[in-house]
């Protein structure tokens, strides 16, 4: 109930909660579609912290449970997307994926770095981000931190909500009057 308190008091705005790193890390589900074991994965879990971490071998439908309950979807382009017959791999679930569930945050990756990949692919442009499988632990616990920050923090939930009304409307809201639109202030 308290969402729909935060501007109740209209004299006093009062700044949208925020979700803390540790919140994040107790309630993100990060799903890692990945035909090889790959240590990132378990350090990811183990070394920072990050509770709901896993991994499947590929996918068998785009409504099997890790995936309709997953917010952050890497999908290694290569050695995935056989069990549904994706011609192009990966590169076919990444589209499958976001046209099903335009609002989860994909990442792309892969060892390939040239040569087998179509840089023209449409998954290239889906993608809410993309790292080389050989990217440092860093750059994935920093793509996991703001993919999270983007799924669950109120304040970026109304920046989206801002750009939907605008590009979708033409409507341009401040973020109380975006928070009226939807009935929440």
């Amino acid at each position: 109930m308290w969402l729909f308190n935060i501007f109740k008091n209209k004299s006093k705005v009062k700044k949208i909660p925020s979700r803390t790193l540790d919140e994040l890390k107790n309630i993100t589900k990060i799903l890692f579609v990945d035909d090889k074991a790959f240590k990132v994965i378990d350090n990811i879990k183990e070394k920072n912290g990050w509770k709901n971490v896993s991994r499947i071998v590929d996918v068998e439908s785009l409504s099997q449970t890790e995936i309709q309950e997953s917010h952050i979807i890497f999908v290694d382009i290569q050695g995935v997307g056989k069990k549904m017959n994706f011609k192009d791999g990966g590169l076919g679930l990444i589209v499958a994926l976001k046209k099903e569930y335009p609002d989860k945050k994909i990442v792309m990756y892969s060892a390939e770095s040239q040569g087998q990949i179509d840089a023209f692919h449409p998954a290239a442009e889906l993608v809410d981000a993309r790292l080389r499988k050989t990217a440092s632990l860093y750059e994935f616990i920093s793509t996991v931190e703001r993919l999270a920050k983007e799924a669950f923090c109120l304040d970026n939930c109304v920046k989206h909500l801002k750009v939907i009304l605008r590009r979708e409307f033409g409507i341009e809201k401040d973020a109380e009057q975006t928070l009226c639109v939807f009935g929440i202030a």
